[in-house]
């Protein structure tokens, strides 16, 4: 996803304004699901996350397919690869890297590859 149009990208990509969420409510159906706010049919959530931030963490960002088909509350919500402040402020959950990456990342990616995302601690 990302505030701008971005071509000839080899994954799924859906451009993203301040209409757009990603509800993390876990009582809410939208529950770890991209939805337009305004068109919403029920207004049952009390927390999400606009994708359009003020911040521009989100400006350019991968959307980590985790959770994402059954939908099992309180397994993981609305979890991203997205650009950081630098690399010593810490995200609530995502991972986060700089905008230069985070484009090569997505220029990189290839859903015919079936990419899994594979995190490990630095010492190991």
């Amino acid at each position: 996803f990302s505030y701008h149009t971005i071509d000839k990208i080899k994954i799924p990509f859906v451009q993203v304004d301040t209409n757009d969420i990603c509800v993390d409510d876990m009582s809410s159906v939208y529950y770890n699901r991209l939805i337009k706010k305004d068109t919403a049919t029920k207004n049952d959530w009390s927390s999400f996350e606009y994708m359009h931030r003020k911040d521009d963490f989100y400006e350019y960002g991968v959307w980590v397919q985790y959770n994402s088909t059954i939908y099992e509350t309180g397994k993981g919500s609305c979890i991203f690869l997205h650009v950081w402040l630098n690399d010593a402020t810490p995200t609530s959950g995502c991972t986060a890297m700089s905008k230069e990456n985070m484009l090569k990342l997505i220029y990189w990616l290839d859903e015919s590859k079936n990419p899994v995302l594979l995190q490990v601690v630095k010492d190991e």
